[in-house]
């Protein structure tokens, strides 16, 4: 997955989700990028979606399965009734 994400996402999205992995808060992301920390929270939030979007896509098998998005979808689905 760590791979993936630094295929897919830029070098500051990158930096913001593995920050946030090893328990930095998007707050301390900021300190450390020297960036606001909305802006931090935005890099970590376009990350997330850049890499989630891609393991559905291109690797399934890393988030459950096939099996286990459709049934994601289903639930999201009926949830919107």
């Amino acid at each position: 997955i760590v791979e993936r994400a630094r295929s897919v996402c830029s070098d500051i999205e990158f930096r913001a989700v593995m920050f946030c992995y090893h328990g930095r808060s998007t707050e301390d992301v900021a300190l450390l990028e020297q960036i606001p920390p909305a802006t931090a929270r935005s890099h970590l939030l376009r990350a997330r979606k850049k890499l989630l979007a891609d393991l559905v896509c291109n690797h399934p098998d890393l988030v459950g399965g096939t099996a286990a998005i459709e049934a994601a979808l289903q639930r999201l689905s009926e949830s919107e009734r």
